[in-house]
């Protein structure tokens, strides 16, 4: 009888993994990669909010040393502000039934103007550095609650902070990116402050050229955001974050600015009735309550770009 030949059909493997798996072997791998709705600016909000309520005996011990160490170091334990002298120079200012919120507003706006000083000389250096550290805790204590792994606050301060110098990498990339915003605000002083545009034409151009610059900023910097998580990964490279957070905004950059610019005005909303109510009522603590108010601001900030991130990239139980 003539043998037969047996043929041995080699089995393909399936490349598809399972759909919470977006990254492979710390890296985004591109036939993962899959567009998806991300959720709205409300679900956003709300889920974002709710991790930090869940967990707000961690998130508590992160501020409290985020945050004491910022008044030491950068406001040396000195007032910010003084709330009830700036509250009586504007009172002369304004008249009639709003007065009131007329000032509230003007004060609120000038100790957003004057957060960024500090007291000591050495205090600026500080700033920066401390809002860094505290970033890596903070990005590190929620990939690690999203994971489900039990944590203790110290562990974000020994274990989150190893991305250090990639983490700045990426820092130092997205402020090349604002230099068309800052060149567009310089531009505006110049054309429109300095007097050299005139007529309304030439206002018309050079406000023109000066927004065209500001939506070039923004949207370059809708995929580096998202590589600020990216990074923090293991074995991660600002390159390759960067990258990886460009295939993911791909084709939904328009979508992400509009979900990051919201971050900042709910920010600012939700301070903002907070101190005007202060500023009225209790003048004498407005200026602490104010700066308390701002640094936690970080961590509710990180909580929404994180859980943007996890949407970005489907991730269901880790990320």
């Amino acid at each position: 009888m003539p043998k037969k030949k047996v043929q041995n059909k080699k089995t393909k493997k399936s490349r598809s993994l399972p759909k919470e798996k977006r990254i492979k072997d710390n890296y985004l791998d591109e036939q993962t990669e899959q567009l998806v709705k991300l959720p709205n600016v409300l679900k956003i909000t709300k889920d974002s909010w709710l991790v930090i309520w869940n967990n707000r005996f961690i998130f508590l011990k992160i501020a409290f040393v985020y945050e004491l160490t910022y008044l030491i170091l950068v406001l040396g334990l000195s007032s910010p502000s003084n709330v009830s002298s700036l509250k009586k120079e504007f009172s002369g200012v304004f008249h009639g039934q709003l007065s009131s919120i007329y000032s509230g507003l003007s004060i609120f706006t000038y100790l957003i103007g004057s957060s960024t000083s500090s007291a000591t000389p050495a205090g600026s250096a500080y700033q920066g550095f401390i809002l860094i550290i505290a970033s890596l805790s903070i990005i590190w204590t929620l990939r690690q609650l999203y994971m489900k792994s039990n944590i203790r606050a110290r562990d974000s301060f020994y274990k989150g902070l190893y991305p250090l110098i990639q983490y700045i990498l990426v820092l130092l990339f997205i402020g090349l990116e604002l230099l068309p915003l800052i060149g567009g605000l310089g531009l505006y002083g110049l054309l429109i402050n300095g007097g050299i545009a005139v007529t309304a034409l030439e206002k018309i151009i050079s406000i023109a050229l000066i927004i065209a610059l500001i939506v070039v900023s923004l949207y370059l910097i809708s995929s580096s955001v998202i590589a600020l998580y990216i990074v923090t990964l293991p074995d991660m490279t600002p390159l390759k974050a960067l990258r990886s957070a460009k295939r993911l905004v791909k084709n939904q950059r328009w979508t992400i600015l509009r979900k990051i610019i919201f971050l900042p005005v709910l920010l600012l909303i939700a301070i903002g009735l907070v101190m005007l109510f202060l500023i009225l009522a209790i003048p004498a603590i407005a200026a602490w309550v104010f700066v308390i108010l701002s640094l936690s601001s970080l961590i509710y900030a990180h909580s929404y770009l994180y859980n943007l991130y996890r949407g970005l990239i489907n991730e269901q139980s880790s990320s």
